[in-house]
């Protein structure tokens, strides 16, 4: 059983809007940075991990990990949408940064933890779990943006979204 609210009240006036769509602005700005990077990285990548134990599939090897990230976000998008209100966007978008630092790591230390051998199975795993955590913010941004602003959705959501451009511009010239 809810409670009704009385016309006129916005049952979310005790969030702070302006933080949340912060969060949500720089949230969607670092899952650009970081998909810029790793488009950026791949030749290195490549280079590193791949070049050395097998040069006539290199490039078909980092292809596919770099194409992991996308179909993680889909599905991540696909499974978290419908559990949206029963986990909650609380748990779902620092989850998301969990993901986006936990994926970076393992991007980063894929020679100590792949222990000298082939490195696809390491690299695969963070490549996922970024996807996982870019696709949670996806999941979250978009309901949380038009929850908080129901009168300018609109507005809001392309002001949102402009983010997506600037952190794969901001990722494009770091990398």
């Amino acid at each position: 059983m809810s409670a009704t609210i009385p016309a006129g009240l916005d049952r979310h006036a005790a969030y702070n809007k302006t933080r949340l769509f912060l969060v949500s602005v720089l949230a969607l700005f670092m899952a650009g940075f970081a998909t810029s990077l790793r488009a950026d990285l791949g030749s290195y990548l490549q280079k590193a991990f791949f070049d050395p134990i097998d040069p006539a599939h290199a490039s078909a090897k980092i292809a596919g990990v770099l194409a992991l990230p996308f179909f993680a976000f889909a599905l991540t998008i696909a499974i978290g949408s419908p559990l949206l209100d029963v986990i909650g966007m609380a748990f779902m978008l620092p989850l998301s940064g969990i993901c986006f630092f936990v994926g970076t790591l393992l991007f980063l230390f894929t020679s100590s933890l792949a222990g000298g051998g082939d490195p696809t199975t390491v690299l695969s795993i963070a490549a996922i779990i970024t996807g996982m955590g870019w696709g949670l913010v996806e999941t979250v941004i978009n309901p949380l943006t038009a929850t908080l602003y129901p009168d300018e959705k609109t507005a809001r959501l392309n002001a949102l979204h402009a983010w997506w451009p600037g952190g794969l511009i901001a990722g494009g010239l770091l990398g």
